[in-house]
């Protein structure tokens, strides 16, 4: 039983750990003023990039803006108040930021967190 949930400990950190380094660089959509819906066959991409992104701009809860691109560095956020505010999330696999649920990313990211918590605190 050690054997088989330290393998499982060791794949998913060696899995984490593929997530964070990036190789050559990303491709990320790239829009400055992104249409909505958002089309993956009509927004321009870039090379080389570090961290994907998508940010939102919200006003009375409903989003009026979105900006897809690409970054050296990013911190995923949720500041918006009464439903006015940025929500900008992150993520580092070739044109990741296509998605338009951010729901998914958030969870990826509080998954992904737990796990490295789990394991370090083993």
């Amino acid at each position: 039983m050690y054997f088989l949930t330290s393998t499982l400990n060791l794949s998913v950190i060696m899995f984490l750990a593929s997530l964070s380094i990036p190789t050559s660089g990303l491709d990320c959509y790239s829009c400055s003023v992104c249409r909505q819906p958002f089309s993956k066959k009509t927004t321009d991409t870039m090379t080389g990039c570090t961290v994907c992104s998508i940010s939102q701009t919200w006003v009375d809860g409903k989003r009026v803006t979105t900006t897809r691109g690409c970054d050296k560095s990013c911190s995923p956020a949720d500041l918006r108040i009464k439903g006015n505010g940025l929500v900008k999330t992150c993520c580092k696999t070739d044109l990741c930021n296509g998605n338009t649920n951010l729901r998914w990313f958030k969870s990826v990211v509080l998954f992904s967190g737990l796990i490295v918590f789990k394991l370090t605190h083993i």
